[in-house]
């Protein structure tokens, strides 16, 4: 997840730097690891990840 975060650039239609850090992340149960959380925190990115039952 972490190596597919960093490769997003998104172009800014009136010039400028490409966005590069999404506000909010929606992932699957399957990356809801500490590591994941943690990594999206540390970069002030806001998650919606649900935690698996089992």
């Amino acid at each position: 997840m972490t190596a597919v975060l960093d490769g997003i650039e998104v172009p800014k239609t009136e010039g400028g730097w490409p966005r590069v850090r999404p506000v909010r992340v929606l992932a699957d149960k399957a990356y809801s690891s500490r590591g994941n959380r943690e990594w999206l925190r540390h970069r002030g990115i806001r998650v919606t990840i649900p935690v698996p039952a089992d």
